[in-house]
């Protein structure tokens, strides 16, 4: 339980230290399903910070296009990270082009760019 626990403190740390994780303003988001309807691909902005959310909640693997081209995300958190108690991401450090992509099972990854982390 520890690694989902530590897991959990470091989204609220982000919530709290990233603007557009902050902002509910549903103007300022967007999303794009993915191949299969159930993985998505977020982004959300306030001021200058940006995130995007990579997410795909199936026990199979999926794929999603990532259109946001114009913005640079280093990649903040990825569930299957060691730390968490995952194998290791398969997903890129920053996504920097527009991209489709294999999401893993059951994955989540947060890139940002701008505000505090």
């Amino acid at each position: 339980h520890r690694p989902l626990r530590s897991f959990y403190r470091e989204l609220l740390r982000l919530r709290r230290e990233v603007p557009a994780l902050a902002s509910l303003d549903k103007e300022s988001l967007r999303a794009v399903p993915g191949s299969d309807d159930t993985a998505l691909a977020v982004a959300r902005w306030s001021g200058g910070s940006r995130v995007a959310i990579l997410m795909n909640p199936r026990p199979a693997p999926s794929r999603v296009r990532f259109p946001w081209g114009e913005w640079c995300f280093p990649r903040l958190l990825d569930a299957a990270d060691a730390r968490w108690g995952g194998a290791g991401s398969e997903l890129p450090e920053i996504l920097d082009a527009p991209v489709e992509l294999r999401l893993p099972p059951f994955a989540f990854a947060l890139y940002a760019n701008g505000g505090t982390a």
